[in-house]
């Protein structure tokens, strides 16, 4: 594996995708929907950014991981097909048991998988593009 290609596609992951775009949708698109008071959820000002800020991280180093290792070196709709499925594998069913288990609304639904969606696509653009050679493009996903 490709140790300057790994870091920098782990850190393009977790600044870009994880934090950037999440702020992106939480703190603008869907503001007023993440905004709302729900049940059991931390109130604004009380969030525990720490763990959140770990598991992210951790995330995004699992994430070029498991990208890197079934590498095909197809460029950019390899990046795409593999956050499809990362959204598909990992946001879809955690936000739908989120959904099924805890008095959420409909609208925080239908914007988590938005927003996830979007993190997911703009992660393996990320890593799709650091790890791309020249002969990427000549491919097709």
């Amino acid at each position: 594996m490709n140790t300057k290609k790994y870091w920098l596609s782990a850190a393009a992951v977790f600044i870009i995708a994880r934090s950037l775009v999440a702020f992106l949708f939480f703190g603008l698109i869907f503001d007023s929907v993440y905004d709302q008071p729900i049940n059991g959820m931390r109130a604004e000002g009380e969030e525990l950014f720490g763990p959140a800020f770990l598991v992210t991280f951790l995330w995004s180093l699992a994430f070029v991981y498991i990208f890197a290792k079934g590498y095909q070196n197809k460029g950019i709709p390899e990046g795409l097909r593999f956050g499809l499925l990362t959204w598909i594998f990992y946001f879809v069913p955690m936000i739908v048991c989120y959904w099924s288990y805890f008095e959420l609304p409909a609208d925080w639904l239908m914007a988590s998988l938005a927003s996830g969606f979007a993190e997911s696509l703009v992660a393996g653009l990320c890593v799709a593009f650091i790890y791309k050679t020249k002969n990427s493009y000549n491919h097709i996903a």
